[in-house]
C-alpha cells in the first residue's frame, strides 16, 4: 500500500491517471518499404510486393504498371535452380510480358534495375532480393524454405504415408486372420494337465 505522500508524489508523475494516453499508430503511406525491405505497405498493412513499387516516384503511393511473377523451371532441379526459383521476379502489366528474375543480370535502363540497387543500397547489401520463407515458387509448385530452396509441394505427406501403411491390403489381411483365426486347442490329456492354446501373433510389418 502506499501512503498519501507517495500517491501525491505518483500523481505529479502521472496528473491523467496510472494510464498514459498514446496518440493513435499512423498507417504507413502505399509503397513503403517494410519487412525488412522485402515488402511494400497496402492499406496500412506490409502485404504489398516489391514489383508494385517499380516505376514509381520516390514517395510515391500509387503502385506502377509492373507485377510479381514466377520464375519457372520444368523437371528434376539441382540444388542452384531451387535456389534461382528462390529470387523475386517482376513483369509489366502485359499479358506477354518478360518475367525479369531480379539475380539476373538487368539492364541500367531497366526499371526494374533502379529498384534493385535502391534496396541493396538500403540494406547495404549486393546481388537479387530473396522470397521470404514460405512465399510460393515455381508458380505455385512449391514453397520457398528457410534455406531460399524451391521445395515442392509433397501430396504424399507423413500422414498420408502412415495412412496408406496401416490401411494397405497387407496389413489388413494379418489384421483379419489374428482376429478371425480360432485359437487351436489340443485334446485333454488323460492326466488332466493343463491345456495349451496356440494365438496366432499379429505381425503388421511384412517380412524381411
Amino acid at each position: 500500500m502506499l501512503d498519501r505522500g507517495s500517491r501525491k508524489r505518483l500523481q505529479k508523475v502521472q496528473p491523467h491517471g496510472p494510464l498514459v494516453s498514446r496518440a493513435d499508430s499512423v498507417k504507413k503511406p502505399n509503397l513503403k518499404y517494410c519487412n525488412e525491405y522485402s515488402q511494400v505497405c497496402q492499406q496500412g498493412f506490409c502485404t504489398g510486393s516489391l514489383c508494385l513499387k517499380v516505376g514509381t516516384p520516390e514517395n510515391g503511393t500509387s503502385p506502377g504498371v509492373w507485377e510479381e511473377c514466377f520464375v519457372t523451371l520444368p523437371g528434376d532441379l539441382t540444388v542452384q535452380q531451387k535456389e534461382q526459383l528462390c529470387y523475386l521476379a517482376c513483369k509489366k502489366n502485359d499479358t506477354n510480358a518478360v518475367c525479369y528474375a531480379t539475380n539476373q543480370n538487368l539492364d541500367s535502363s531497366n526499371a526494374l534495375y533502379a529498384l534493385l540497387q535502391d534496396v541493396n543500397q538500403r540494406k547495404q547489401s549486393s546481388g537479387g532480393i530473396k522470397l521470404a520463407a514460405g512465399s510460393p515458387c515455381n508458380n505455385y509448385q512449391g514453397y520457398c524454405d528457410v534455406f531460399s530452396r524451391c521445395r515442392g509441394v509433397d501430396n504424399e505427406g507423413p500422414l498420408q504415408r502412415l495412412k496408406n501403411l496401416i490401411f494397405n491390403e497387407k496389413t489388413l489381411a494379418n489384421i483379419k486372420n489374428w482376429i478371425i483365426v480360432p485359437a487351436r486347442l489340443q485334446q485333454c490329456p488323460s492326466d488332466d494337465s493343463a491345456i495349451v492354446t496356440s494365438v496366432p501373433v499379429l505381425n503388421i510389418l511384412p517380412p524381411m
